[in-house]
């Protein structure tokens, strides 16, 4: 029974020691940087049957880690 309870206290404490590591190791390397969006004009306004690029004009995205991320804008 002794050798039970130390197996088992054995396997939990790597498994404890493993999921520490890689909550640690994932927060780490998450990005906590967001993008500064910028329009030129106060209001955009676009004609409905016309394509994205007509969305974002005008419009850039910056980020101090990831640099120019313009060509990431997604209309929805």
């Amino acid at each position: 029974m002794k050798v039970y309870r130390n197996t088992v206290i054995v396997l939990f404490s790597l498994s404890l020691l493993v999921f520490l590591y890689s909550e640690i190791f994932v927060n780490l390397k998450k990005d906590t940087t967001y993008p500064e969006i910028v329009c030129d004009s106060g209001l955009v306004k676009v004609n409905v049957t016309k394509g994205e690029k007509e969305f974002l004009k005008g419009v850039t995205a910056f980020d101090e880690k990831d640099g120019d991320l313009t060509d990431r804008i997604i209309v929805e």
